[in-house]
């Protein structure tokens, strides 16, 4: 009898990826259905207790992410519990049972081209979505004519902010191009490696347009900056692009004017300006100082900063959020919590590079490319986040992060543990 429940739940534990994946999808529609996701994900975890004897394959990450998890219950006794406040806590516990489904996913083959192609349909998804769900923001800039946006029909009610869609993307978009950077097509021995090549391709091409036409200046900086990064991985002078890149931005700021890029890059739909932007800033800044250790948790930003922290500049209530990810964490979770999220975003991104090197020094491109769009993926997390705040509690698509990590530890978990070095099968065969 016991043996048969530890069968049944092993069984059921070999499903939880899907489920998951499922589940989380549909929290992106419903966010009811974020309670569910946490519920069925934590059920999991005891199938998998029961069946295989552990709760979860081991990652480099699991301190931090318990820190995260502790600190996040912490400052949920300083919250006002708002639909709203659970919201954004079930979204980040969400986000954490979506990389442990994902890292726990170790006893299929072919994953590596399984996870390239949930990027790529990630990717796909998000585009097809931007052109029924996004609320356009034609003004920003006068050299694409308002006109073009009037052919994109709005079949969502709960529309979508295109920062939101270009923050998303651009995560995903350097490591699809580092596929076709790294892999040599030459070198394919099937019709599923071409394949997925040439999806890489058609992906990248709608992802960019999509990217142009949100008019999102923190995507367009951070895109372009993980794709040099990319371009500096991919081969032994590449990193001249870095200095070569600075030269043009000096070159084109020297012309145009150093305050004329920087409004223009700072300024937003909220905050018409860069003094907009450093009031909010310095706001966010004294925020966590009254609140280092238990922050004011999560969905409490507008209310807190327009009856304690009032601006001089802006009308209550134009501030949603800081407009910089790791001040918006301080604030939400305080110190403790920004420290334990930013040694998760190090230690996968070191895990992210030690995968660049792993498949360099076996000859595996496909590995090499991975972990080369993943480390540059993560840049262009940071680099956006000292701008915006799209992949945190507040928005919907904050558990792409999570997957991304997910991946990173899954990969590293097969690829970099001593154990399964000399067990290393040939990838998407």
């Amino acid at each position: 009898m016991l043996n048969m429940m530890r069968s049944i739940a092993g069984w059921l534990a070999g499903i939880e990826i899907w489920l998951i994946l499922l589940l989380v999808g549909f929290s992106l529609i419903w966010s009811a259905m974020l309670g569910v996701t946490v519920v069925v994900g934590i059920v999991f975890w005891f199938l998998r207790w029961i069946g295989v004897g552990r709760f979860t394959v081991r990652t480099p990450a699991d301190w931090g992410i318990l820190c995260l998890v502790g600190f996040s219950f912490f400052s949920l006794l300083v919250t006002q519990f708002t639909n709203d406040s659970i919201t954004q806590y079930l979204r980040l516990y969400s986000g954490v049972i979506l990389y442990y489904a994902i890292v726990n996913w170790t006893d299929q083959r072919n994953r590596v081209s399984t996870l390239i192609l949930g990027i790529i349909l990630i990717g796909l998804g998000l585009a097809a979505f931007s052109m029924v769900g996004v609320e356009w923001a034609a003004e920003k800039f006068p050299f694409l004519p308002r006109e073009l946006y009037s052919h994109f029909l709005r079949l969502v009610s709960d529309t979508a902010n295109p920062n939101v869609i270009a923050g998303s993307l651009v995560l995903l978009l350097p490591i699809l191009f580092a596929i076709l950077l790294f892999t040599r097509r030459k070198e394919f021995n099937s019709k599923r490696e071409h394949y997925i090549w040439w999806l890489a391709v058609i992906t990248i091409i709608c992802m960019s347009l999509v990217l142009g036409l949100t008019l999102s200046r923190g995507s367009w900086i951070a895109g372009m900056l993980s794709i040099l990064l990319v371009i500096g991985l991919r081969w032994k002078w590449g990193w001249l692009v870095f200095p070569l890149a600075g030269v043009a931005i000096w070159a084109a700021s020297s012309l145009i004017g150093w305050d004329v890029i920087v409004e223009a890059l700072l300024s937003s739909r909220t905050l018409v300006s860069l003094n907009d932007r450093v009031d909010l800033w310095s706001r966010s800044i004294l925020i966590s100082r009254t609140f280092p250790y238990t922050g004011i948790g999560m969905g409490s930003f507008k209310p807190v900063a327009d009856i304690f922290f009032p601006s001089s500049l802006a009308q209550p209530g134009t501030g949603n959020h800081a407009h910089n990810l790791f001040l918006q964490i301080a604030i939400d979770l305080g110190l403790p919590g920004l420290i334990a999220w930013l040694s998760i975003l190090i230690t996968l991104s070191v895990t992210s590079w030690r995968l660049f090197r792993r498949g360099k020094r076996i000859g595996d491109s496909w590995i090499t490319a991975l972990g080369a769009g993943l480390l540059s993926s993560q840049l262009a997390l940071i680099a956006h986040g000292m701008l915006d705040v799209v992949i945190w509690g507040m928005v919907r698509p904050a558990p792409i992060v999570w997957a991304l990590w997910g991946c990173i530890a899954l990969l590293g978990y097969v690829y970099l543990r001593p154990l399964f070095l000399s067990k290393i099968y040939p990838v998407l065969r």
